[in-house]
């Protein structure tokens, strides 16, 4: 089957939103059955990401103005040229939107949209004059018009029914590749923090409000004797204004010893980072289904993570600490990783990596959504595949 997936930067830019369409459509391309083609907006980082996608095929489109906004003027002559059987949408909110429900549309193609948590009530607050706006020029008809939508999980499928959509629902995780030692941890690198023998704690994400980082830096001030043991990795870049923010709060809080950025890792250096690090924290207000987590899980880390990573999964295995995105229950949750014995923390690794294993590769994932497009291609005829929620 040929389809095509249109998501938003093809570069890091997208942010977790990158590997999650690269895994997947790299899945899809070793069971043989579904040929994907990529595409997405170039921008700066294109070049030097293009690699990632190997041995996929990538095809960009441009884009005029702000990059939050996605006007377009070729995608639809990209798609022509492609000729989908079937196109697999990522994201919402920009004007591409508009653009692929309207070549859908007049090719009698069909499309599945994966909203990827952008229903999700903290979003939807987030500039909310202009998700009005959009909702009402062009996002609610390319919503509503979608012949299946997907969840990442229970709570994105919640999201998507509260705000008035009736499509069939495909709730299908994330995932991940394994590391190729199957995630047996081993510590043979030097990184640029590692400056002593303190154990660490990573955040790898998009360095962005909705992150929690605030809080997560407010918690690690108040940590007293614990800093003598650990320290506090931040992996990931964002908008200036909002880094040099998080700068200003280390340096009035005398954290410069205690707390370092990395930027980006992407690689080996990814690899090492994970590889280096003792235990991942993401104390976000809102995720769709954060891809660092099952990373961080396939390298057999325990994690302390807030229910609106829509995880509870790592609850459940006792692979995760629960915290809420604010700095007392951050700080407590800290606390008590800290307070584990090194063989209990171990544990709740190889917890998170067997969870993994188990429920959350892409070769699991890429099977459920086979089925789903093959449901949709087939004009959703005869039994809905399990995963799929009709109502």
């Amino acid at each position: 089957m040929q389809i095509v997936m249109v998501s938003s930067s093809s570069s890091r830019n997208a942010g977790g939103l990158l590997h999650c369409v690269i895994g997947l459509g790299k899945a899809l391309l070793r069971k043989n059955k579904t040929v994907p083609v990529l595409m997405g907006f170039e921008d700066e980082y294109t070049d030097k990401d293009r690699y990632l996608y190997d041995p996929l095929k990538l095809e960009t489109y441009t884009i005029k103005g702000p990059a939050g906004v996605g006007l377009t003027f070729d995608l639809s002559k990209k798609l022509e040229a492609l000729k989908p059987e079937l196109v697999h949408k990522h994201g919402i909110w920009l004007y591409t939107s508009h653009i692929t429900r309207k070549y859908c549309k007049k090719n009698n193609i069909p499309y599945l949209l994966t909203t990827h948590g952008m229903l999700d009530p903290w979003i939807l607050s987030v500039r909310k004059l202009k998700k009005d706006l959009g909702r009402f020029l062009y996002e609610d008809a390319h919503i509503k018009g979608a012949d299946c939508l997907h969840a990442l999980g229970q709570a994105e499928y919640v999201a998507i029914r509260k705000a008035g959509y009736v499509n069939p629902v495909a709730i299908i995780p994330n995932g991940v590749d394994l590391p190729n030692d199957e995630g047996n941890v081993v510590n043979d690198a030097v990184l640029p923090w590692q400056q002593d023998d303190r154990k660490s704690v990573l955040f790898l994400s998009r360095v962005h409000p909705k992150k929690g980082l605030e809080n997560l830096i407010k918690a690690w001030a108040m940590l007293t004797d614990q800093k003598k043991e650990w320290k506090l990795i931040i992996a990931g870049e964002g908008a200036q204004d909002f880094q040099d923010k998080l700068n200003r709060m280390l340096e009035e809080a005398g954290l410069h010893n205690d707390v370092f950025f990395t930027g980006v890792v992407a690689g080996k250096e990814k690899d090492l980072t994970f590889r280096n690090t003792q235990a991942f924290i993401l104390p976000s207000f809102s995720e769709g289904m954060p891809m660092a987590v099952l990373e961080a899980w396939s390298y057999n880390l325990p994690t302390l993570l807030t229910k609106d990573c829509n995880l509870p999964e790592g609850y459940d295995a006792n692979a995760a600490i629960k915290i809420e995105a604010n700095p007392d229950s951050i700080l407590n949750g800290l606390n008590e990783l800290f307070s584990l014995p090194e063989d209990v923390r171990i544990l709740m690794g190889q917890n998170g990596y067997n969870l993994v294993k188990n429920n959350f590769t892409w070769d699991i994932v890429a099977g459920k959504m086979n089925e789903v497009y093959q449901w949709i291609k087939d004009c959703k005829k005869g039994e809905a595949p399990s995963c799929v929620v009709l109502k």
